[in-house]
C-alpha cells in the first residue's frame, strides 16, 4: 500500500514555491491579478468540492473523495471496490498554487497534481484517476485549468477598471543556438548549446504581472514567475512598453522588454541572445467601441514637464487608483477638464512690462502673477504693483503669459486623469478675463 501516499521531493519543492508565490489571499485586495489567483483557487475548489474519484493500479483500487467541507477520504481496495476498504485515510485538502492539491493525512502533507483538462492524478506518479461522481452532471465537462483562470482574471481585471492593455497574453520564443556576449554561437566539441523553444504566457495587470514558461521539450518543465514593472512607457502612436523584472524567488531574475505593436500584440525581447518574439492577447478581448459613438472631441494637447519623471496618471481626480505612469516632454490630447479652482496668470520670463500711465517700464519676474487679464488682439493688459506698492496697468505680450489652474485633464490615450500642475499647454495661450 505504500503506492498510495509516497513521499515525494519534487512535488513537495514545486508545491512549496507556488505556495510561495500565491500565499492564501483576503477575497479582495487593491492587485487585480492576487485576487484572480485567489478566484481561480476558490473555482476549482468549489468544482472538486463533492466529486469521487476512482483508479485501479497494480491490483489496488484506489478511491478518493473531496468533501465540500475541505474533508478528504482515500480508500483502498484489495480488488474490486466493496462496502469494506482494506484501508482508509482521512484528512483535509485545499488548492495550491494552480495545479496541485494539498492533502494532509496523519500529520504530513502529500500532494496531488489536476491535469489541464481536469483529471486528477496521484502524487505525480501518472496514476488517473477517473470520475465517479461529481455534485451536478456536467460540471466538469469542457472545462479547464486555463480556462477558469482566464475567466477569472478576466473578470476581476474589469473589476479593478484596468487599463485596455492589461489582460493575458501568450505566445512561442523559437529555438536558438546560444550565444556569447559577442553575439557569436557558442560551440563545445564542435557542437552548439541548442535552447529549445518556449512557450510564455503573460499576464498584465495594472501594478504587477505574472510569467509562466513552458519548455517544449520532452521534460515540459514550466517555470513561474511575479514581475514587477520597472519602466511604462506610452509612445506619440499610444503604444505602451514595459521594463519588467521577474523573479521565480529561486535565483532566476531574468529582465524582459515588451513593445506594443497593437491592441491584441506585444513584441517581448530577453537578453542573453534570445530571440525576441511575439505574443497575442489571449484573454480578455478588448471591448470594440459601439460604432454609434461619437469619437470625444479633442479641446488642447498638452505636455508633462520636462525634467519630470513617473508622473501618475489617474483614474479618476484626485487621488483615484494609478493606471499608468509618464515621464517629462510626454505630449497627449485632452477630452476633458475638470477645473478645481479659478485660473491664475503668470509671467513665463522675467520682462520689462510698459506701463500704460506712459511711466515707463516695470521689471518683474518669472511667475509674477499678474491680475485683471483683459485681451487687446495682438497683447494684453494686465494689474501690476509698482515699487510704491500701487497698482498700475500694464502691457504684455501674450507669448509671455502662462494661464495656470488647479486642474485635472482627461485623456483617452493616457487612459486616466492628470494633474494639470505637471503639464503645460502644448497650444499657444490666449488671454482670458
Amino acid at each position: 500500500m505504500n503506492h498510495l501516499l509516497p513521499p515525494n521531493a519534487l512535488a513537495l519543492a514545486m508545491c512549496a514555491a507556488l505556495t510561495w508565490l500565491f500565499p492564501p489571499l483576503a477575497s479582495q485586495t487593491d492587485d487585480p491579478l492576487r485576487d484572480a489567483e485567489s478566484c481561480f483557487r476558490n473555482e476549482v475548489t468549489a468544482l472538486f468540492s463533492g466529486s469521487v474519484w476512482q483508479s485501479s493500479a497494480s491490483g489496488v483500487t484506489s478511491v478518493a473523495e473531496f468533501k465540500p467541507d475541505g474533508q478528504y477520504r482515500i480508500e483502498a481496495f484489495m480488488g474490486a471496490p466493496d462496502s469494506s476498504p482494506d484501508i482508509a485515510f482521512d484528512g483535509t485538502w485545499t488548492i495550491v498554487g494552480e495545479q496541485f492539491i494539498s492533502v494532509e493525512m496523519m500529520g504530513t502533507e502529500s500532494f496531488y497534481i489536476i491535469a489541464e483538462d481536469l483529471r486528477f492524478i496521484m502524487n505525480n506518479k501518472e496514476i488517473p484517476f477517473q470520475l465517479a461522481s461529481a455534485p451536478s452532471p456536467g460540471a466538469f465537462s469542457g472545462r479547464t485549468l486555463k480556462g477558469i483562470k482566464d475567466r477569472c482574471t478576466e473578470v476581476k481585471l474589469a473589476d479593478s477598471g484596468a487599463p485596455p492593455w492589461a489582460g493575458v497574453y501568450g505566445g512561442t520564443q523559437p529555438g536558438y543556438a546560444m550565444r556569447n556576449d559577442n553575439g557569436e554561437i557558442i560551440r563545445i566539441a564542435g557542437r552548439t548549446i541548442d535552447i529549445p523553444a518556449v512557450r510564455h504566457e503573460f499576464t498584465l495587470g495594472p501594478g504587477s504581472a505574472l510569467m509562466t514558461q513552458t519548455v517544449l521539450d520532452d521534460e515540459s518543465r514550466t517555470y513561474r514567475y511575479v514581475g514587477e514593472y520597472l519602466n511604462h512607457d506610452i509612445g506619440p502612436d499610444g503604444m505602451h512598453s514595459f521594463k519588467i523584472a521577474f523573479t521565480d524567488h529561486d535565483g532566476s531574475e531574468p529582465i524582459g522588454l515588451l513593445f506594443q505593436t497593437d491592441a491584441r500584440h506585444f513584441k517581448v525581447m530577453f537578453s542573453g541572445g534570445a530571440p525576441e518574439f511575439a505574443v497575442e492577447r489571449t484573454s480578455p478581448d478588448p471591448v470594440a467601441p459601439e460604432t454609434t459613438t461619437a469619437e470625444t472631441p479633442v479641446l488642447m494637447t498638452a505636455v508633462i514637464l520636462e525634467g519630470k519623471r513617473n508622473i501618475n496618471v489617474r483614474a479618476s481626480p484626485p487621488s483615484g487608483d494609478v493606471v499608468t505612469t509618464v515621464d517629462g516632454g510626454h505630449v497627449f490630447p485632452v477630452h476633458e477638464i475638470r477645473e478645481m479652482s479659478e485660473p491664475i496668470h503668470l509671467l513665463l520670463e522675467e520682462a520689462d512690462l510698459q506701463r500704460i500711465d506712459e511711466g515707463g517700464t516695470l521689471t518683474k519676474a518669472a511667475n509674477y502673477k499678474l491680475e485683471n487679464i483683459a485681451d487687446a488682439g495682438g497683447f494684453c493688459f494686465a494689474d501690476v504693483t509698482d515699487d510704491d506698492g500701487h497698482t498700475v496697468r500694464v502691457i504684455v505680450p501674450k507669448d509671455l503669459i502662462s494661464t495656470r489652474r488647479d486642474a485635472w485633464y482627461r485623456s483617452d490615450a493616457l487612459g486616466g486623469w492628470v494633474f494639470s500642475g505637471l503639464c503645460r499647454n502644448n497650444e499657444p495661450e490666449h488671454c482670458s478675463h
